[in-house]
């Protein structure tokens, strides 16, 4: 006996409604997938605290192809596209005077932080005048940095900038996905597991994107899998906020530990 009309409209609209769960926990699967690239980008092209006294191991064995020099990581003379303006994209930046006491031309890669890479090195290394090595750290050109320089000029290795702060299509997917994943939250439905302001906190509170992954697994990927908690026990924006808080401390210890045993973790 075939279907009636009624049994077909509910087979239909029953494969209707599947549609939205799919293209959601397609959406959740791709926030997935990207923050899984960001951290493998950051942990293949990241900085690695080294010393100058590394350098100078490297420099003698001749395996740095790569090097900069900066006064600070996160803004000035490492953005790449202020640096090929200034024509110092290329080269072993002949144009410095051998004299130290001589003052680089304008725009030229100055500061006491250098940058360098050697061959097969998974990210650069960096280093400068404190043995504390930070994102947020700056230095001027000191006569140790000074003669480092000398020494990578005189090897013949190419000066070329790194983009630290340059941002990429990587980067920019990031952004827009965190943009859209906060206009969910906030204009679109109740959530099931948390309250929106527990998201809320988790996503802009927890390091490396964890947040994120959270929300995408449990409310975008796992939407169909899982019933909703009860109004009065899904959990709240207090906890939302200290499990980022705790989340960062986790990380942050577990860094450490990484370091302390020798793992050139990216800063």
């Amino acid at each position: 006996m075939g279907q009636g009309p009624v049994a077909r409209e509910g087979v239909a609209t029953a494969g209707a409604s599947t549609w939205p769960a799919r293209v959601l926990a397609a959406c959740g699967g791709g926030v997935v997938v990207v923050c899984l690239l960001m951290w493998v980008a950051a942990w293949s092209d990241g900085l690695r605290p080294s010393s100058f006294e590394r350098l100078r191991s490297d420099i003698a064995a001749g395996s740095v192809v790569q090097w900069y020099a900066a006064s600070s990581l996160d803004t000035g003379p490492l953005d790449v596209a202020r640096a090929e303006q200034a024509g110092m994209s290329d080269g072993v930046g002949s144009q410095v005077s051998e004299d130290a006491d001589v003052a680089a031309p304008e725009g030229y890669p100055d500061g006491g932080i250098l940058v360098w890479r050697t061959w097969g090195q998974t990210g650069w290394s960096v280093a400068g005048p404190d043995d504390a090595v930070s994102p947020e750290m700056s230095a001027d050109a000191t006569g140790e940095s000074t003669a480092l320089v000398r020494q990578l000029r005189e090897a013949g290795v190419a000066m070329r900038p790194f983009g630290h702060t340059d941002s990429s299509v990587l980067d920019g997917v990031f952004g827009l996905g965190g943009v859209a994943l906060l206009g969910r939250l906030v204009l679109g439905p109740a959530t099931r597991v948390g309250t929106k302001w527990f998201w809320f906190w988790l996503l802009v509170g927890a390091p490396l994107a964890l947040g994120a992954v959270a929300y995408a697994v449990t409310e975008l990927v796992g939407l169909r899998r899982r019933r909703g908690r009860s109004p009065g026990s899904r959990l709240t924006g207090i906890v939302g906020f200290a499990g980022g808080i705790l989340l960062s401390l986790a990380v942050g210890v577990a860094l450490e530990v990484l370091t302390s045993w020798g793992v050139p973790v990216p800063l």
